[in-house]
């Protein structure tokens, strides 16, 4: 951003633990009238997948689309009703997808579009994701430090020019969970691990020892 630009809420508080602050239930509905909406910089779905066929990403019909944001105050509306992880099934998923309608400000003409949580969406098949496991004592923890990291913009230091953190992923499996760290530009391995470098360090400020706690994790190109 250029440093003749007008900074937004979101690049004045994003690194402000206070931005993020889960709100009281009581007090916002006593205030809500007030209060004015902190914009994010982009809006982001969440949608549940359930079990599906191999090909069912083409219907979309194995994905329930569960809600919409742009604000804190409608991240916190839709978070806080989402079921716990250990409620999915095993093999069900929850997804935390951006949507590409530009800037968060009301002013794009471009269609509201939320990227499909699958490789072979075209907005994906240029990039990859991070996949790795946990274990399921620390799977709720993990899973909302790193929806707020993404939705607060926080990966873009570990990014190279032109890419996006796009999504987020945990799937239920029988025994540890797994989740999956979007991009949209794969690039080089280098560029591939300072993303993981940068998740590491996200978690290790809520989780000791994150290290032990990721199990093998590594990259995969959506596109060979």
């Amino acid at each position: 951003m250029s440093s003749s630009t007008s900074q937004s809420p979101m690049d004045e508080t994003m690194n402000d633990e206070e931005f993020f602050e889960e709100p009281n239930v009581q007090e916002e509905e006593h205030k809500k009238t007030k209060v004015k909406p902190k914009a994010l910089k982009s809006k982001w779905r969440f949608w549940h997948e359930k079990i599906g066929t191999q090909d069912a990403w083409k219907s979309l019909d194995h994905l329930v689309d569960l809600c919409e944001f742009g604000t804190v105050q409608e991240f916190w509306s839709c978070f806080n009703n989402l079921p716990a992880i250990t409620h999915l099934k095993v093999k069900e998923s929850f997804h935390l997808m951006k949507n590409l309608n530009g800037p968060n400000d009301n002013t794009s003409k471009v269609a509201n579009l939320t990227i499909c949580p699958a490789w072979e969406d075209p907005n994906n098949v240029n990039g990859g994701e991070w996949i790795f496991r946990t274990s399921k004592d620390v799977s709720d923890i993990v899973w909302r430090e790193l929806v707020l990291a993404v939705i607060g913009e926080q990966y873009h230091s570990a990014l190279q020019p032109g890419d996006e953190i796009c999504g987020l992923s945990v799937s239920q499996r029988p025994t540890d969970n797994i989740f999956r760290i979007w991009n949209m530009k794969c690039g080089t391995e280098v560029d591939q691990k300072k993303i993981y470098e940068r998740t590491i360090e996200i978690l290790t400020e809520q989780v000791k020892e994150i290290a032990s706690i990721i199990q093998t994790p590594y990259y995969r190109k959506h596109k060979e």
